[in-house]
């Protein structure tokens, strides 16, 4: 799980390091930031999900379960292909 912002680097930028670093790497974005943009490129550099914070309590679970069974996952109910 990753939120864009921190501290020393952008969520995004360490999920592209991940990403290169481990092969079949599952991210999921936990994040207050709720706007489009920044969702898009969250998925682009290969995260699997993102939900926002006020969301995690109920989406948390179905979440990494969606993500388990190689589904994306969106918060708001939205599932991208």
């Amino acid at each position: 799980m990753l939120d864009i912002d921190l501290s020393k680097m952008n969520g995004l930028e360490a999920a592209r390091r991940i990403g290169d670093a481990t092969q079949g790497a599952r991210i999921l974005f936990v994040s207050q930031i709720d706007d489009t943009d920044v969702i898009a490129a969250a998925l682009d550099v290969g995260g699997c999900g993102y939900i926002l914070k006020m969301d995690a309590e109920a989406k948390l679970l179905p979440t990494i379960k969606a993500i388990i069974r190689g589904e994306r996952f969106v918060t708001k109910d939205r599932v991208t292909d």
